[in-house]
């Protein structure tokens, strides 16, 4: 060590004297190498956005397509079936708010429900459904068969099956 205690100095020891300098070299190259990173011509991307340009246009092409495109309906049968389930749906909940509640509900939105094309009628403690469809008007009046309403299931089933 040198006598006003300085490694950087000649006079410190001959190996702590070449440490430093080696020490301060590798601090130089890491500056140069952090400035000429800085200074590196940044990518450029055009040729990946030109390559990128056609399936672009592609997929903007196919959407507008499909957007002209007519959309699906249900068929005829589609439909009737689901004013039956509909029908059928709305029996159950009123069955089961007059099994709750001892007495029939004055109007569906009590149940829940909305009377989205469903005549609900109160007559002589029964109660009369009713929905217009495609093929004609679905009646379902308290106590009669639920099961016939409930097949309309089997129309979505087999859809699903072919």
């Amino acid at each position: 060590m040198s006598q006003n205690g300085n490694p950087g100095t000649p006079d410190a020891a001959p190996g702590q004297f070449v440490e430093t300098i080696m020490w301060r070299e590798q601090q130089k190259r890491a500056a140069a190498a952090a400035v000429a990173a800085a200074r590196a011509p940044q990518r450029r991307h055009g040729a990946m956005l030109l390559a990128l340009l056609p399936m672009l246009v592609g997929l903007v092409a196919w959407n507008v397509a499909l957007m002209m495109r007519e959309s699906e309906v249900f068929t005829a049968d589609e439909e009737n079936a689901a004013i039956r389930l509909m029908v059928y749906l709305t029996a159950v909940s009123i069955e089961d708010y007059r099994q709750t509640n001892g007495h029939l509900p004055e109007k569906l939105e009590l149940l829940g429900l909305d009377d989205d094309g469903i005549d609900y009628h109160i007559a002589d403690g029964g109660y009369t459904l009713r929905a217009e469809g495609p093929a004609g008007t679905v009646t379902y009046g308290a106590g009669q068969d639920l099961d016939r309403l409930a097949k309309a299931w089997d129309v979505f089933r087999k859809e699903r099956s072919q």
